[in-house]
């Protein structure tokens, strides 16, 4: 049972009592909103770190005593056990023992900021894609680490909140032209990598563009059965491909995966390689019940 407010002093004022009434159910309101915000963001947390523990407890090692890179040759030999913490946290940014694990630190901040981002894009998507955007574009001195991600974020977040417009415009559009749509994002994409010249258009990145361009194909993807199991199937092993692709390509077996001077060829055989070392991973995690340690845990945090 809620604990109910006690009455206010008898009045003939109907008025005070309407606002008095009103006020509590707000708070009541807002006591749940932040109980399950608080939950959510546990739940995702628990994702996040018993993925990235498993790879971490892995891949370090790995590289320490297989590949001979130590962990005083990358955090240094004053402040290897802080930073060791610290990288087991997510948060080492770009002094990582994997650097590509900067990335880490945004996932965390974007996390706690997306129940606010979350309620902006459902009470108004296109302002919250216009205040992100000029986050991004001029910073405004404003936790400047993560102002150039997030109005990708909030992209595919309008993308989801939008899904239907955005399937319809697909489909009037057609085949032909949507693919025509993905192929320039795809160049833009790559030209804008290759050089950093296109598309900054007054200073804005492409990163948002080609979220909506990758949502494309998403929405075309239905259309095609094998397309659709083949993104099914990269989506689901995305996030170990993101935390394992630089040690591949990177640090272990950089003279192998460039032996073509072909860059799709490349490409393609670190994605891979990558595909089926996620593979493996997956079938251990499963042995070492990470999944069922996981889902107890999210269920304990939901039943509080």
């Amino acid at each position: 049972m809620h604990k109910v407010l006690p009455p206010p002093i008898a009045t003939n004022q109907n008025t005070d009592n309407e606002e008095v009434r009103g006020d509590s159910s707000n708070w009541r309101r807002f006591v749940v909103w932040l109980k399950e915000t608080i939950k959510f963001e546990l739940k995702r947390f628990i994702k996040f770190y018993t993925n990235y523990w498993v790879i971490f407890l892995i891949f370090v090692p790995i590289g320490v005593f297989v590949f001979n890179r130590t962990l005083s040759d990358v955090y240094g030999a004053e402040n290897v056990l802080w930073s060791f913490v610290v990288d087991l946290l997510g948060c080492n940014e770009f002094e990582s023992y994997n650097i590509t694990w900067w990335f880490n630190k945004v996932i965390i901040l974007l996390y706690l900021l997306f129940p606010l981002l979350y309620w902006g894009v459902k009470k108004a998507g296109v302002v919250m894609l216009a205040l992100t955007w000029l986050w991004m574009k001029y910073s405004f001195g404003v936790l400047d680490y993560i102002s150039g991600c997030t109005f990708p974020f909030v992209v595919g977040m309008c993308c989801v909140r939008y899904k239907e417009l955005i399937e319809k415009a697909v489909n009037k559009l057609g085949v032909t032209l949507s693919i025509i749509l993905v192929i320039l994002f795809t160049i833009a994409w790559l030209i804008e990598r290759q050089t950093g010249i296109v598309p900054y258009i007054g200073g804005l990145k492409p990163d948002g563009f080609i979220c909506f361009g990758l949502y494309i194909i998403i929405a075309l993807t239905p259309k095609f059965k094998m397309a659709n199991k083949v993104m099914s199937f990269i989506g689901f092993h995305s996030a170990n491909i993101y935390m394992i692709h630089t040690f591949i390509y990177g640090y272990w077996f950089t003279q192998y995966v460039y032996l073509s001077d072909n860059a799709m060829v490349s490409v393609t055989a670190i994605l891979v390689v990558c595909l089926g070392i996620s593979w493996l991973l997956e079938i251990f995690k499963n042995k070492i019940g990470v999944y069922n340690l996981s889902s107890s845990i999210s269920k304990f945090v939901a039943e509080l």
